[in-house]
Parts: structure tokens; C-alpha cells; sequence
């Protein structure tokens, strides 16, 4: 996590259960994923963090955001 240069990358705590406390969450309010930065994926221990090439990270999808209509005032 400390690679990251912009701290998108923090520790999980509690939400992830005693097993996964302090493994990498990406906290985009925090900070953005960098589009030129593969350091996480260079560093992951454990693989779960994919070291995409650079090239290849570009075309990555993260996260699709989904929108609960019935949930959501807009759609109201």
C-alpha cells in the first residue's frame, strides 16, 4: 500500500473480517488510480493485485457502477 502514490490503496479494516483487516481496499475518495502506475501489481505478495502491463491496464475495468433505481431520489 505504501507504493501507491497517490494512497488510493488502504487498509482494510473491520469490513473485511479479522482475515482480510488490513489488506489493500482502493479508496477512490481518497485518491484516483493512476492510469501510468502498476507498482501494486508489481508488489502484491499474495497475486491478488494483477501486475497488468501498462498497455493492458488502460482497458481494465475496476468496478461498474449500477443505479438502484428504487433506491434512488432522482428516479423518484
Amino acid at each position: 500500500m505504501k507504493v501507491c502514490p497517490t494512497h488510493a490503496l488502504q487498509p482494510a479494516g473491520l469490513q473485511a473480517g479479522i482475515e482480510g483487516m488490513f489488506t489493500p481496499v482502493l479508496t477512490p475518495r481518497i485518491g484516483a488510480c493512476e492510469e501510468q502506475c502498476n507498482l501494486c501489481g508489481q508488489v502484491c505478495p499474495t497475486g491478488a493485485i494483477r501486475n497488468l502491463p501498462l498497455e493492458e491496464k488502460k482497458y481494465a475495468i475496476m468496478g461498474n457502477a449500477t443505479i438502484e433505481r428504487n433506491r434512488c431520489i432522482a428516479w423518484e
